[in-house]
């Protein structure tokens, strides 16, 4: 395990919010904190790639058909049956 130095305004802030939130110490609200971080970016390359989608080409409409045709592109690329 890492041994993290912390400013003593910043631990202040730390304690302060294990107390107001009821968690059981620093380190997991600091464990909480990097989580949401993670998700927090998880989400902005989700939508770069949303809009990377976007912008990709030229629209194609997907009518029920197409997006049957692709599920069984998609499986028989994977390997699965129908």
């Amino acid at each position: 395990m890492a041994n993290v130095i912390i400013p003593d305004e910043v631990m202040a802030v730390v304690e302060a919010e294990v107390r107001e939130h009821s968690y059981r110490d620093a380190t997991e609200y600091l464990t909480r904190l990097v989580h949401q971080d993670q998700k927090r970016h998880a989400q902005q390359q989700l939508e770069a790639y949303v809009l990377e989608g976007v912008d990709s080409g030229d629209e194609i409409e997907m009518t029920a058909q197409s997006w049957r045709n692709l599920r069984l592109e998609l499986h028989r690329q994977a390997g699965i049956d129908g």
